[in-house]
């Protein structure tokens, strides 16, 4: 299976355009994942925030956010 896709690599990267769209398909992705980790990064802030505010010890509220207690006790 590895060697069938390293094939399908070889002979797409030796066309210009195919490998252009290669790293142009790459490069979304890669910037989707960017984005989707900054949203969630930004939902676990908002989380820390509102436990932090109904007074939740910061281990618990590390617990769940997976934040450090230095980021939560900045916010």
């Amino acid at each position: 299976m590895i060697e069938e896709a390293y094939c399908k690599f070889q002979v797409m990267s030796e066309d210009e355009t195919n490998r252009m769209l290669y790293e142009a398909r790459l490069k979304a992705r890669r910037n989707e994942f960017s984005r989707l980790q900054g949203a969630l990064r930004e939902r676990d802030v908002e989380i820390a925030q509102a436990l932090k505010v109904l007074g939740d010890p910061v281990e618990k509220i590390a617990k769940v956010t997976g934040l450090s207690p230095d980021e939560i006790a900045a916010l």
